[in-house]
């Protein structure tokens, strides 16, 4: 669910996954403009972006989107094993990453987060 109260949910069709944004009164459509696989995990971030796994099997790369166009922000690289799970901090400024037996922390705007580690 994203703070507006719409919400996201994973499809495969054609053996392609992707991210699909649902809200009341509107037809479902793709999270964002891409050709691109996109999945979870996923968690919003601050109530103007989400973050999400994106690419073919096995997903490496954690994108941001914002909201507002459906365009991808950033994208950042995980090179620890399979990502199980992904948080961001009450403040947005902060991604926490869960992946091959670690917690990883990264900034969501560049900079250094509270006891960034290495990705």
């Amino acid at each position: 669910m994203l703070p507006d109260g719409r919400a996201v949910w994973a499809e495969r069709t054609a053996s392609r996954a992707r991210l699909i944004l649902v809200e009341p009164g509107k037809d479902p459509s793709p999270l964002i403009n891409s050709t691109e696989e996109t999945a979870g995990p996923m968690t919003p971030v601050g109530s103007d972006q989400v973050a999400f796994m994106i690419g073919p099997q096995p997903r490496h790369t954690v994108a941001l989107a914002a909201l507002s166009n459906d365009r991808i922000t950033r994208r950042l690289s995980f090179d620890r094993g399979e990502v199980t799970a992904l948080a961001t901090s009450p403040d947005a400024e902060t991604l926490y990453c869960v992946g091959g037996g670690a917690v990883l922390v990264r900034a969501v705007l560049g900079g250094r987060a509270p006891q960034d580690s290495p990705w």
